[in-house]
C-alpha cells in the first residue's frame, strides 16, 4: 500500500508489537561502589551509537557527513561511533546477494538503485549484521547513489528499524543533515510526533510548512525546505526513549561525579524475510525481536515486528509467543515449541478486523509446567511502521 500527496511517499511497511513484561528475570543490581550517591539526581544522560556504514555500488562516504550529523545529534545528548565500514560486493549476503540489492521487485543487482523490495531485503542484511556486533546494538548506514527507485529522496527509513538509507548530497553539511533526520525517524520521530506543545508532525513525520524551529528551521523538516537543524525539547524526550534499543548509554549527574554508565539487558535477532510456513500470510513473519531491561528493573520491555501490517479487512486471530528460560535450568519449567526448560511464555493475542472492528490486542504470562498464567503489566501495543522519506 502506498500513501501519496503532492508532498510526501510513505509506504506501508511493517507491523511492531510493543509490551512491557515482568517475566521474572532474575535481576542484577550494580554494587553501591558503581553507583553515585542516592541523594544525586541524573541531569543528562549521553548516548553512543555504534554505527555499521556499507557502501554499495555508485555510493559514497564521507567521515565528515557522520561529524556533521553528530553536531546535529549532541541536541539530543547522542553521538554516532562508526565501527566498521564495508564495500558491498556481490557476496555481501550470500552469493549474487549484493547485500540486499539483489535485483529483487523488478530492480537490477549491484546497481545502488534500490527498490521496495531491495530495501526489505538490506534491512535483513543490515540487522543481521548488528546482532553480530559484541553488544547486538547500533545503527546501520547504507549509502547508495538512489535510495529509492521510485522517486528522487536523499535518504528513507523504517520506523524503529535500524537499517537507514541515504545518499552524498555533495557536501558533508547537507549528507550530514539527512543522516541525522532519518535517525530521527527510527528513534521514533514518526507520524504525527509532538513537536511542542502546540505542534505535531505532519503524518510523513515532517514539521510544518512555516518559519521557525517547530517548522522550517527543524532537522525534521524535509530538505527541500529546510533551513534549520533544531530540535525541541518534546522531540529530544521522544528520542531518549529509544535510547536503550539502539545505544550504549550513561548518566550524568547534578554534582561533579563522572558520568555513570545505565547497566542493563539486552537481547535481540533479525530473522530473513519470506520464510514463513508455505501458505501461510506474511502477518506470520517474524522480521525482527527486541528485548531490553535496565538491571535495576524486573521488567522487560519487548519488540516484535512481523513483515506485513494486519489486513484491515479480515477477520484475523493469531498468537505470537516468546518463551523464557528464566533459570537457565533445562531441568526446570516445561517443554515449548521443541525446547526443553521454558518456565514462562509471553503470548501476544491479536483477533477481530482493523476495520471495521471490532479489534482486540490482549497480553498472557503463561508460567510452566501448569499455565497458570496473568495478563501483562501494560496492555501490548500494535503499531503499523511507515516508511519515511526525506525530499529533494
Amino acid at each position: 500500500m502506498i500513501k501519496q500527496a503532492t508532498n510526501r511517499l510513505a509506504i506501508l511497511s511493517l507491523l511492531t508489537i510493543v509490551a512491557l513484561l515482568l517475566v521474572g528475570v532474575p535481576v542484577t543490581r550494580p554494587a553501591a561502589a558503581d553507583r553515585a550517591p542516592a541523594q544525586a539526581q541524573p541531569v543528562a544522560r549521553g548516548v553512543q551509537i555504534p554505527v555499521i556504514v556499507n557502501v554499495y555500488p555508485g555510493g559514497t562516504y564521507s567521515e565528515g557527513a557522520i561529524r556533521e550529523a553528530n553536531e546535529i545529534l549532541r541536541q539530543a545528548g547522542m553521538r554516532l561511533v562508526v565501527v566498521e565500514t564495508n564495500t558491498i560486493n556481490a557476496n555481501s549476503g550470500g552469493a549474487g546477494e549484493w547485500g540486499g540489492d539483489n535485483g529483487a521487485d523488478g530492480g537490477t543487482a549491484g546497481d545502488g538503485t534500490f527498490t521496495r523490495g531491495e530495501r526489505d531485503r538490506m534491512r535483513t542484511f543490515g540487522g543481521k549484521e548488528l546482532r553480530d556486533l559484541p553488544n547486538q546494538k547500533g545503527i546501520k548506514i547504507s549509502f547508495g547513489p538512489t535510495p529509492s527507485s521510485t522517486s528522487t529522496t536523499p535518504g528513507i527509513s523504517v520506523h524503529r528499524d535500524p537499517t537507514i538509507v541515504v545518499k552524498d548530497r555533495g557536501n558533508d553539511s547537507d549528507t550530514g543533515q539527512t543522516i541525522a533526520h532519518e535517525i530521527g525517524h527510527l528513534m521514533t520521530l514518526g507520524e504525527g510526533h509532538k513537536v511542542d506543545g502546540t505542534t505535531n508532525a505532519n503524518d510523513e513525520g515532517h514539521t510544518p510548512k512555516r518559519e521557525g524551529d517547530t517548522g522550517n528551521g527543524n532537522i525534521m523538516a524535509p530538505s527541500n525546505r529546510r533551513n534549520g537543524t533544531h530540535l525541541t525539547p518534546d522531540q529530544i524526550a521522544e528520542m531518549q526513549r529509544r535510547r536503550y534499543v539502539h545505544g550504549k548509554c550513561a548518566s550524568q549527574w547534578e554534582r561533579a561525579y563522572p558520568a555513570q554508565r545505565e547497566p542493563q539487558q539486552f537481547g535481540a535477532t533479525t530473522d530473513p524475510l519470506g520464510d514463513q510456513q508455505a501458505g501461510m500470510p506474511r502477518i506470520y513473519d517474524i522480521h525482527e525481536v527486541v528485548l531490553t531491561s535496565l538491571q535495576t528493573d524486573p521488567n522487560l520491555a519487548v519488540q516484535f515486528t512481523v513483515f506485513d501490517p494486519m489486513p484491515p479487512a479480515v477477520y484475523v486471530d493469531v498468537a505470537y509467543n516468546l518463551g523464557f528460560d528464566v533459570d537457565d535450568d533445562l531441568s526446570t519449567g516445561g517443554f515449548f515449541a521443541g525446547h526443553s526448560g521454558i518456565d514462562r511464555v509471553a503470548s501476544v493475542v491479536i483477533t477481530g478486523t482493523l476495520d471495521p472492528g471490532p479489534w482486540h490486542v490482549s497480553g498472557l504470562i503463561y508460567y510452566l509446567p501448569g499455565g497458570m498464567a496473568h495478563p501483562f503489566d501494560e496492555p501490548p501495543q500494535v503499531v503499523t511502521d511507515y516508511a519515511y522519506v526525506d525530499l529533494d
